[in-house]
């Protein structure tokens, strides 16, 4: 079943806010809803969102963003991944920031 299927409930998901630099975004099990990647509208950015406490663990989703596309959004908000042990994420770019959407799970 998806996410959320047959439960008869609205599920609400939490949000890291804006983050410009290498983050614990949750620890514990989630799912991951969305990422987000913003530029500062000249340089190339990465976004790296790994299940874990670091950036050894399973990487989920990786954006990369040219800054000469424009500031963003760059992404997918509809992820819907499963994350065991939480969320690290990892950016790179100058101005570069991100958001990141999930739902905790017991």
């Amino acid at each position: 079943k998806a996410f959320g299927e047959g439960m008869g409930v609205h599920v609400v998901a939490e949000g890291s806010g804006k983050l410009e630099a290498t983050a614990q975004v949750h620890t514990g099990k989630c799912v991951l809803k969305g990422v987000l990647l913003y530029t500062d509208g000249t340089n190339d950015a990465t976004l790296a969102v790994y299940d874990g406490t670091d950036a050894t663990g399973k990487l989920l989703r990786e954006v990369h963003a040219k800054g000469s596309d424009g500031k963003g959004p760059f992404g997918d908000t509809s992820v819907m991944l499963r994350c065991q042990t939480g969320i690290w994420a990892t950016v790179t770019g100058t101005g570069a920031y991100f958001l990141i959407d999930y739902v905790k799970r017991g």
